[in-house]
């Protein structure tokens, strides 16, 4: 299904903010180059928006700004950390509720013996964290996930759009990771859970604080 666009006009005046406020936005990034898509129309080139983006995005500034600076802002937004020296130890995580004990404790044991969770590491922990929270996959489904995420999660932790499927086919789970979120699956297939990897991002990013 094709994403539906908004004005720019129509997004000033929905989200009641200034053409000073977008812009100014734009160039903290906290809003992507690629959302601002030029099209023509009958008066000429007009700018044009995914509108369901535009509207969490915006919500979440203006949710997030007083407390913040836009520099700070950004980075909480893109879950712009540091993924070469963040690293940090399964007390302090489970200190701070970043991961819960139930979540820790499907670690795999051949990886448990360090001391410090590397950038991925956490980030894998946290997806696992937020498929249970849905109330939609076992024990069994989690572990698959967090052996494939900590087995790829380098792989990843830097791409623009990952996306985490949970998939079920006559009672047998099967766990995937794309690169976009198109996915065309069989009618006996179903989609149990679907995790967009920068949502997270953007939560452990808050969460690190």
């Amino acid at each position: 299904m094709e994403e539906e666009l908004i004005s720019k006009k129509d997004l000033l005046k929905e989200a009641g903010i200034s053409y000073g406020q977008l812009y100014r936005w734009k160039r903290k990034n906290l809003i992507p180059e690629s959302w601002f898509i030029r099209k023509s129309t009958f008066t000429g080139q007009e700018t044009f928006f995914p509108k369901a983006k535009m509207m969490t995005r915006i919500k979440q500034i203006i949710d997030l700004k007083d407390g913040l600076s836009l520099d700070q802002l950004a980075d909480q937004l893109s879950g712009n950390l540091n993924v070469n020296t963040t690293s940090l130890s399964k007390e302090y995580l489970m200190e701070r509720n970043i991961v819960s004990s139930e979540v820790m404790e499907l670690f795999p044991l051949n990886q448990s013996t360090t001391s410090e969770f590397q950038y991925s590491t956490i980030l894998s922990l946290l997806i696992v964290e937020e498929g249970l929270k849905s109330g939609e996959i076992s024990l069994e489904e989690a572990k698959q996930m967090i052996t494939l995420l900590i087995n790829n999660g380098k792989k990843g932790q830097d791409a623009e759009e990952l996306h985490v499927f949970i998939l079920r086919k006559m009672g047998v789970s099967f766990v995937m990771i794309t690169e976009n979120a198109n996915m065309i699956v069989e009618a006996n297939v179903k989609i149990v859970i679907h995790i967009e990897v920068k949502n997270v991002k953007q939560k452990l990013a808050r969460l690190l604080v």
